[in-house]
């Protein structure tokens, strides 16, 4: 803190101290008695006493790695570099000053900040003040109260962030009484002390590093809504939760399906068997399209239309077995294998035919 004052009015105490004596009472006379002589002395002209304030502000540690990151964010900066706002404590901005501006704030300035007026009763008692400076470089951090009536609204970026000076009264009155018993004389003073201490403020900036944290942290937040679900529903609700259980959780018996499989493929293979053309050696398309006419018979109302349904039936059963595997796509124009038609019945199967091949084959990778 710079004071450019006379000396007598003023008292620094390093660089985090301030003390301006306001009031000042002499008593001199003699020892034993009689009349006294009291000489005041009060100080009104520092109301127009200039004080100036300075900061400094930096980063405890260095910028995290983002794209396009200022490297030299974190570099150490003052109030040169910087909006420095003084804000009172009903957050309504009372002065502002751009960046290389010095800070220089009168004595009545500074108790008004922390809400106290300044008239006689301050200057009689005194007090005690702390003021603090905080710097932000995000909008997003300051005040939402904060009252720029009278000024122009500042937003505070990484190149020229924005620092608000705020004072609190620690006391409501400050002075110190001084006797000496060999002159005979007292002397009494009231004084506003002014100490500064370090802010809590910080830099918004992005972080990689914390994107990716809070990602991650959104995905498995997210899932938890969907597992307490699902814990509740196959848990807490009696006979229905083994219904929601079943359907949740498939439980697959090796054996049974195993079992089963091989009916199915009896099956299939007996009606797959009447289909197929003996000098083909496979089911042509007409003969599966005969055998579809018959089946629709029950459901279509006219011969057009079923033949028009067994038709597109037929050319779907073709087209779908030219988009599987390698092993299917080489299939002649009009007729199929009958293990091509069997194995399209057994695709959305639990168990079939080729995984239980590739289950008990002991030469797998």
């Amino acid at each position: 803190i710079d004071c450019l004052v006379p000396p007598s009015l003023f008292r620094q105490q390093g660089s985090t101290s301030l003390q301006i004596t306001t009031y000042t009472a002499f008593n001199q006379g003699l020892f034993t008695g009689g009349n006294r002589n009291i000489l005041v002395h009060l100080h009104p002209l520092l109301r127009f006493a200039p004080v100036t304030f300075s900061y400094s502000f930096q980063m405890s540690r260095s910028a995290p790695y983002f794209f396009g990151t200022d490297p030299g964010i974190a570099d150490r900066k003052t109030g040169a570099d910087a909006y420095t706002v003084a804000v009172t404590s009903e957050e309504k901005v009372l002065m502002v000053f751009t960046p290389g501006e010095r800070v220089i704030i009168p004595p009545p300035s500074i108790v008004a900040l922390a809400g106290v007026p300044w008239d006689a009763a301050v200057m009689l008692a005194g007090g005690e003040f702390y003021a603090v400076v905080n710097c932000y470089t995000d909008g997003f951090d300051l005040p939402t109260a904060l009252d720029w009536s009278g000024h122009s609204t500042l937003e505070p970026s990484t190149e020229i962030p924005v620092c608000l000076l705020t004072v609190n009264q620690l006391r409501a009155a400050s002075g110190y009484k001084m006797a000496d018993t060999l002159s005979d004389m007292a002397q009494a003073a009231s004084q506003i002390r002014v100490d500064t201490g370090r802010g809590d403020s910080f830099h918004r900036l992005p972080s990689l590093s914390a994107i990716v944290l809070n990602l991650i942290s959104l995905v498995v937040l997210l899932k938890f809504p969907t597992i307490l679900t699902i814990v509740f529903a196959t848990n807490c609700l009696g006979s229905l939760s083994n219904v929601y259980k079943r359907a949740h959780q498939e439980t697959m018996d090796i054996s049974t399906r195993v079992a089963q499989l091989a009916l199915r493929l009896l099956s299939d293979t007996t009606i797959l068997g009447q289909l197929v053309d003996p000098k083909t050696t496979g089911v042509s398309k007409a003969k599966l399209k005969e055998q579809l006419c018959i089946i629709l018979e029950k459901v279509a109302p006219s011969q057009e239309e079923h033949e028009i349904l067994a038709e597109d039936l037929s050319e779907h059963i073709f087209k779908t077995l030219r988009k599987m595997p390698p092993g299917h796509k080489n299939l002649e124009e009009e007729v199929a294998h009958g293990s091509h038609l069997a194995n399209l019945m057994s695709i959305g199967q639990t168990v079939n035919i080729q995984d239980l091949c590739a289950y008990f084959d002991t030469s797998r990778r």
